[in-house]
């Protein structure tokens, strides 16, 4: 006890430190309403982002490093006994990148679809926004799955130098892993 009592200050100051840094570490995407809609038998997912790139990322951006950004998307069904099943499993690509030649920002969403822009929030706003992402086909039945959601910087797309220095965090951009309920209608 007297050994407890002598570390206490030291205990409640590595504590309040590493609170603070979980409460201060700033999201640097984050994924808002997921929602699964199905026509048919095939599976649709819509979902807003906001994306916020520092300023270092900015300048990376305009001396031509390509921004790649890859989702995974899981539909889970939930079993009693055993291990729940993967429904279906589908990985997308999205990127922006700055046109030095035509001083203009690339934008090319989920779908593939290119678009131009003379500002990076222009672009940014063009690939945030996911609407009716076809992400496989689906049985008939009706029951509950859940969604599994997670956005990051695909840092292999980098540049070589880039990539052997993979410790530093400006280059770590990465949403919360999203897991929602929702039910196959």
């Amino acid at each position: 006890m007297r050994f407890l009592r002598k570390i206490k200050h030291a205990i409640i100051f590595l504590t309040i430190a590493v609170i603070s840094a979980f409460v201060n570490a700033e999201e640097k995407i984050s994924v808002s309403l997921l929602a699964l809609n199905k026509e048919k038998n095939t599976a649709y997912v819509d979902f807003d982002q906001s994306i916020n790139l520092t300023p270092e990322l900015i300048t990376a951006l305009k001396r031509g490093i390509v921004l790649k950004f890859e989702v995974r998307f899981l539909l889970i069904k939930p079993t009693k006994f055993w291990f729940d099943k993967t429904i279906l499993e589908k990985t997308a690509t999205y990127q922006i990148k700055y046109k030095n030649l035509i001083q203009q920002y690339e934008g090319s969403n989920i779908k593939g679809e290119k678009q131009y822009f003379n500002e990076l929030r222009d672009g940014i706003n063009y690939i945030e926004n996911v609407r009716h992402w076809n992400v496989g086909i689906i049985d008939n039945s009706s029951d509950y799955v859940s969604m599994v959601l997670r956005v990051r910087l695909d840092r292999g797309g980098l540049p070589k130098p880039i990539q052997l220095n993979m410790d530093d965090d400006m280059w770590n951009i990465e949403s919360l892993t999203i897991l929602d309920m929702t039910r196959v209608k």
